[in-house]
């Protein structure tokens, strides 16, 4: 396929607490081998970070792009739930909390919806559901450890996948190296 846009990026502090990143996109998408996947018209994000205290930060993010693009949308989210989207466009919202419990100690609250639209050969329609669950520990300067515990649920209309629900569990170490 190939793939052209126009982007405009905006990122605004109006205050201390408040942080607002924004990108709106004229998006060409056309493949080879099914036409009918191509994509013409706007694409973007609109990202509104809050941190009311020193503990705690809110994060909203409304998102509209090819399914490829969409699956940046949801990496580093605790719980985070599906990565790969092949679908021709995705449009979701996404919501987390993260509060420091102590100096060392955070959870992490986050909601998500994502509705995930085919076309081409096979059509249909997905949407996906999830609720995450974490806590990390900053054990010293260098090293993070970390478990949390994800619910999603996905009704599905395409071949291309089914309806499901599931549980996930994820526990990480991280170790930097200064």
């Amino acid at each position: 396929f190939d793939r052209r846009d126009a982007d405009v990026s905006v990122i605004w502090n109006p205050s201390g607490a408040t942080r607002l990143e924004a990108r709106l996109s004229s998006t060409q998408v056309d493949y080879d081998q099914d036409p009918a996947r191509d994509i013409s018209g706007a694409t973007g994000s609109l990202t509104w970070d809050f941190a009311p205290t020193g503990r705690t930060n809110f994060t909203t993010t409304l998102f509209r792009d090819t399914g490829a693009a969409a699956t940046f949308q949801q990496l580093g989210t605790a719980g985070g739930g599906s990565l790969a989207d092949s679908s021709q466009l995705s449009t979701g919202l996404r919501f987390g909390v993260n509060y420091a419990l102590t100096a060392k100690i955070a959870a992490t609250v986050n909601l998500g919806y994502q509705n995930r639209d085919y076309a081409g050969s096979l059509g249909g329609s997905e949407d996906i559901t999830n609720l995450g669950l974490g806590l990390n520990w900053e054990a010293t300067r260098a090293v993070t450890v970390g478990c949390s515990i994800a619910q999603e649920n996905r009704d599905s209309t395409t071949p291309l996948s089914f309806s499901y629900r599931a549980t996930t569990t994820l526990c990480t170490a991280r170790v930097l190296l200064r």
